[in-house]
Protein backbone atom coordinates (compact mmCIF):
# COMPACT_ATOMS: atom_id res chain seq x y z
CA UNK A 1 0.00 0.00 0.00
CA UNK A 2 1.06 3.63 -0.71
CA UNK A 3 4.24 2.37 -2.41
CA UNK A 4 4.73 5.39 -4.71
CA UNK A 5 2.09 7.72 -3.27
CA UNK A 6 2.74 11.39 -4.17
CA UNK A 7 5.97 10.58 -6.05
CA UNK A 8 4.93 13.16 -8.59
CA UNK A 9 8.33 13.50 -10.32
CA UNK A 10 8.69 9.83 -11.28
CA UNK A 11 8.07 9.45 -15.01
CA UNK A 12 8.64 5.73 -15.67
CA UNK A 13 8.01 2.63 -13.57
CA UNK A 14 8.93 -0.87 -14.75
CA UNK A 15 7.94 -3.93 -12.78
CA UNK A 16 8.17 -7.63 -13.60
CA UNK A 17 5.24 -9.57 -15.00
CA UNK A 18 5.49 -11.82 -11.92
CA UNK A 19 3.87 -9.10 -9.78
CA UNK A 20 0.61 -10.57 -8.46
CA UNK A 21 -0.79 -7.80 -6.25
CA UNK A 22 -0.52 -4.00 -6.12
CA UNK A 23 -1.80 -2.33 -2.97
CA UNK A 24 -4.16 0.55 -2.25
CA UNK A 25 -2.88 4.05 -3.16
CA UNK A 26 0.14 2.48 -4.89
CA UNK A 27 0.43 5.18 -7.58
CA UNK A 28 -1.76 7.80 -5.90
CA UNK A 29 -1.09 11.28 -7.33
CA UNK A 30 1.84 10.14 -9.47
CA UNK A 31 0.99 13.06 -11.72
CA UNK A 32 4.30 12.93 -13.60
CA UNK A 33 4.10 9.21 -14.38
CA UNK A 34 3.91 8.77 -18.15
CA UNK A 35 4.92 5.11 -18.60
CA UNK A 36 4.12 1.94 -16.68
CA UNK A 37 5.79 -1.16 -18.13
CA UNK A 38 6.04 0.60 -21.47
CA UNK A 39 8.36 2.57 -23.72
CA UNK A 40 5.49 4.68 -25.04
CA UNK A 41 4.32 7.86 -23.35
CA UNK A 42 0.84 7.56 -21.87
CA UNK A 43 0.79 3.76 -21.91
CA UNK A 44 0.15 1.96 -18.63
CA UNK A 45 0.44 -1.84 -18.86
CA UNK A 46 -0.68 -3.54 -15.66
CA UNK A 47 1.05 -6.92 -15.16
CA UNK A 48 -1.21 -9.62 -16.60
CA UNK A 49 -1.37 -11.74 -13.43
CA UNK A 50 -2.67 -8.87 -11.28
CA UNK A 51 -6.33 -9.65 -10.64
CA UNK A 52 -7.48 -6.68 -8.53
CA UNK A 53 -7.26 -2.95 -9.17
CA UNK A 54 -7.02 -1.71 -5.60
CA UNK A 55 -8.71 1.35 -4.13
CA UNK A 56 -7.12 4.64 -5.29
CA UNK A 57 -4.44 2.71 -7.22
CA UNK A 58 -4.13 5.16 -10.13
CA UNK A 59 -5.87 8.13 -8.52
CA UNK A 60 -4.56 11.34 -10.09
CA UNK A 61 -2.35 9.64 -12.70
CA UNK A 62 -3.18 12.46 -15.06
CA UNK A 63 -0.71 11.50 -17.83
CA UNK A 64 -2.26 8.08 -18.54
CA UNK A 65 -3.71 7.71 -22.05
CA UNK A 66 -4.08 3.94 -22.32
CA UNK A 67 -4.56 1.15 -19.78
CA UNK A 68 -4.05 -2.52 -20.62
CA UNK A 69 -4.58 -5.40 -18.18
CA UNK A 70 -5.23 -9.11 -17.85
CA UNK A 71 -8.08 -10.97 -16.15
CA UNK A 72 -9.06 -8.33 -13.60
CA UNK A 73 -11.73 -9.41 -11.10
CA UNK A 74 -12.40 -6.21 -9.15
CA UNK A 75 -11.95 -2.48 -9.78
CA UNK A 76 -11.71 -0.59 -6.51
CA UNK A 77 -13.07 2.72 -5.26
CA UNK A 78 -11.51 5.79 -6.92
CA UNK A 79 -9.18 3.43 -8.83
CA UNK A 80 -8.80 5.65 -11.92
CA UNK A 81 -10.12 8.89 -10.43
CA UNK A 82 -9.22 11.96 -12.53
CA UNK A 83 -7.27 10.07 -15.17
CA UNK A 84 -8.64 12.70 -17.50
CA UNK A 85 -6.52 11.99 -20.60
CA UNK A 86 -7.51 8.32 -20.98
CA UNK A 87 -8.50 7.44 -24.56
CA UNK A 88 -8.19 3.63 -24.46
CA UNK A 89 -9.22 1.39 -21.56
CA UNK A 90 -8.74 -2.33 -22.24
CA UNK A 91 -9.84 -1.58 -25.80
CA UNK A 92 -8.39 -0.96 -29.25
CA UNK A 93 -11.22 1.48 -29.92
CA UNK A 94 -10.38 5.06 -29.11
CA UNK A 95 -12.40 6.79 -26.39
CA UNK A 96 -13.89 3.52 -25.14
CA UNK A 97 -13.93 1.83 -21.73
CA UNK A 98 -14.24 -1.92 -22.22
CA UNK A 99 -14.43 -3.42 -18.74
CA UNK A 100 -12.81 -6.91 -18.78
CA UNK A 101 -15.39 -9.71 -18.85
CA UNK A 102 -13.81 -11.19 -15.71
CA UNK A 103 -14.70 -8.20 -13.51
CA UNK A 104 -17.39 -8.79 -10.86
CA UNK A 105 -17.47 -5.38 -9.15
CA UNK A 106 -16.71 -1.75 -9.93
CA UNK A 107 -16.10 0.59 -7.01
CA UNK A 108 -17.48 4.05 -6.32
CA UNK A 109 -16.02 6.86 -8.46
CA UNK A 110 -13.73 4.34 -10.16
CA UNK A 111 -13.69 6.13 -13.54
CA UNK A 112 -14.53 9.60 -12.27
CA UNK A 113 -13.39 12.37 -14.61
CA UNK A 114 -12.56 10.41 -17.78
CA UNK A 115 -13.86 13.30 -19.84
CA UNK A 116 -12.77 12.00 -23.27
CA UNK A 117 -14.61 8.68 -23.13
CA UNK A 118 -17.61 8.40 -25.48
CA UNK A 119 -18.50 4.70 -25.11
CA UNK A 120 -18.64 2.36 -22.13
CA UNK A 121 -19.17 -1.40 -22.10
CA UNK A 122 -19.81 -3.13 -18.77
CA UNK A 123 -20.08 -6.94 -19.18
CA UNK A 124 -22.65 -9.30 -17.63
CA UNK A 125 -19.98 -10.61 -15.23
CA UNK A 126 -20.29 -7.38 -13.20
CA UNK A 127 -22.60 -7.81 -10.21
CA UNK A 128 -22.34 -4.34 -8.66
CA UNK A 129 -21.39 -0.81 -9.70
CA UNK A 130 -20.56 1.77 -7.04
CA UNK A 131 -22.10 5.20 -6.65
CA UNK A 132 -20.69 7.71 -9.13
CA UNK A 133 -18.48 5.13 -10.87
CA UNK A 134 -18.72 7.16 -14.10
CA UNK A 135 -19.23 10.59 -12.61
CA UNK A 136 -17.71 13.38 -14.69
CA UNK A 137 -17.51 11.21 -17.82
CA UNK A 138 -19.25 14.04 -19.61
CA UNK A 139 -18.75 12.86 -23.20
CA UNK A 140 -20.42 9.42 -23.02
CA UNK A 141 -22.77 8.84 -25.95
CA UNK A 142 -23.38 5.10 -25.61
CA UNK A 143 -23.31 2.88 -22.54
CA UNK A 144 -23.94 -0.86 -22.22
CA UNK A 145 -24.80 -2.18 -18.75
CA UNK A 146 -26.04 -5.49 -17.32
CA UNK A 147 -28.59 -3.65 -15.14
CA UNK A 148 -29.87 -0.22 -14.12
CA UNK A 149 -28.35 1.32 -10.99
CA UNK A 150 -26.15 -0.38 -8.43
CA UNK A 151 -27.10 -4.03 -9.10
CA UNK A 152 -29.78 -6.30 -10.49
CA UNK A 153 -31.59 -6.30 -7.15
CA UNK A 154 -31.02 -2.67 -6.11
CA UNK A 155 -33.93 -0.77 -4.57
CA UNK A 156 -34.60 2.83 -3.59
CA UNK A 157 -32.22 5.61 -4.50
CA UNK A 158 -29.55 3.19 -5.86
CA UNK A 159 -31.92 1.57 -8.40
CA UNK A 160 -32.13 4.33 -11.02
CA UNK A 161 -29.94 4.97 -14.06
CA UNK A 162 -28.27 8.09 -12.67
CA UNK A 163 -26.83 6.31 -9.63
CA UNK A 164 -23.63 5.33 -11.46
CA UNK A 165 -23.07 8.98 -12.48
CA UNK A 166 -23.21 10.44 -8.99
CA UNK A 167 -25.85 11.32 -6.43
CA UNK A 168 -26.77 14.68 -4.96
CA UNK A 169 -28.23 14.15 -1.50
CA UNK A 170 -29.50 17.16 0.44
CA UNK A 171 -28.27 15.65 3.69
CA UNK A 172 -30.71 16.33 6.51
CA UNK A 173 -33.15 18.23 4.29
CA UNK A 174 -36.33 16.16 4.29
CA UNK A 175 -39.54 16.74 2.39
CA UNK A 176 -43.06 15.38 2.58
CA UNK A 177 -43.33 15.62 -1.22
CA UNK A 178 -43.13 12.43 -3.26
CA UNK A 179 -42.94 11.43 -6.89
CA UNK A 180 -40.54 12.42 -9.63
CA UNK A 181 -38.91 15.80 -9.49
CA UNK A 182 -36.59 17.15 -12.16
CA UNK A 183 -33.79 19.39 -10.99
CA UNK A 184 -32.57 22.26 -13.15
CA UNK A 185 -30.13 21.03 -15.80
CA UNK A 186 -26.56 22.32 -16.05
CA UNK A 187 -24.24 22.62 -19.02
CA UNK A 188 -22.93 19.07 -18.52
CA UNK A 189 -25.74 17.10 -16.90
CA UNK A 190 -29.36 16.07 -17.09
CA UNK A 191 -30.33 16.34 -13.45
CA UNK A 192 -32.46 13.25 -13.03
CA UNK A 193 -34.37 13.71 -9.78
CA UNK A 194 -36.46 11.43 -7.59
CA UNK A 195 -37.95 11.35 -4.08
CA UNK A 196 -37.20 8.19 -2.08
CA UNK A 197 -38.16 7.22 1.46
CA UNK A 198 -35.15 6.90 3.74
CA UNK A 199 -35.33 6.12 7.48
CA UNK A 200 -39.03 6.94 7.52
CA UNK A 201 -38.59 10.30 5.76
CA UNK A 202 -39.03 11.29 2.14
CA UNK A 203 -35.84 12.73 0.76
CA UNK A 204 -34.99 14.12 -2.65
CA UNK A 205 -32.04 12.66 -4.56
CA UNK A 206 -30.54 14.19 -7.69
CA UNK A 207 -28.52 12.26 -10.27
CA UNK A 208 -26.04 13.76 -12.68
CA UNK A 209 -26.56 12.00 -16.02
CA UNK A 210 -24.24 13.34 -18.76
CA UNK A 211 -26.15 15.37 -21.34
CA UNK A 212 -24.29 13.61 -24.14
CA UNK A 213 -25.87 10.17 -23.59
CA UNK A 214 -28.05 9.05 -26.48
CA UNK A 215 -28.04 5.25 -26.36
CA UNK A 216 -28.40 2.83 -23.44
CA UNK A 217 -28.35 -0.97 -23.64
CA UNK A 218 -29.35 -3.19 -20.70
CA UNK A 219 -28.18 -6.76 -21.32
CA UNK A 220 -29.05 -8.86 -18.26
CA UNK A 221 -31.74 -7.44 -15.98
CA UNK A 222 -35.22 -8.90 -16.43
CA UNK A 223 -37.10 -6.46 -14.19
CA UNK A 224 -36.40 -2.79 -14.89
CA UNK A 225 -36.97 -0.75 -11.70
CA UNK A 226 -39.63 1.92 -11.32
CA UNK A 227 -38.51 5.38 -12.44
CA UNK A 228 -35.33 3.88 -13.90
CA UNK A 229 -35.01 6.50 -16.64
CA UNK A 230 -37.37 9.19 -15.40
CA UNK A 231 -36.48 12.68 -16.71
CA UNK A 232 -33.71 11.35 -18.98
CA UNK A 233 -35.16 13.35 -21.85
CA UNK A 234 -32.04 13.38 -24.06
CA UNK A 235 -31.70 9.59 -24.36
CA UNK A 236 -32.90 8.54 -27.83
CA UNK A 237 -32.53 4.74 -27.75
CA UNK A 238 -32.92 2.21 -24.93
Amino acid sequence: NNAFQNCDLIETIIMPETVVTIGNYAFYNCSGLTRLNSETDGEFNIPKVVTNISDYMFYGCSQAVEFTMGSIETIGNYAFYNCSLVEYFNSETQYKIDVPNTVTSIGSYAFNGMVLITEVNVPDSVESIGEGAFKGCNSIVKITLPFVGQSESATGYSSVFGYIFGVYNPGSAYSTTSGTYKMSSTNDYINQGKYFTYSGHTRHYGYYVPKTIREVEITLQTNIPSDAFNNCDLIETI
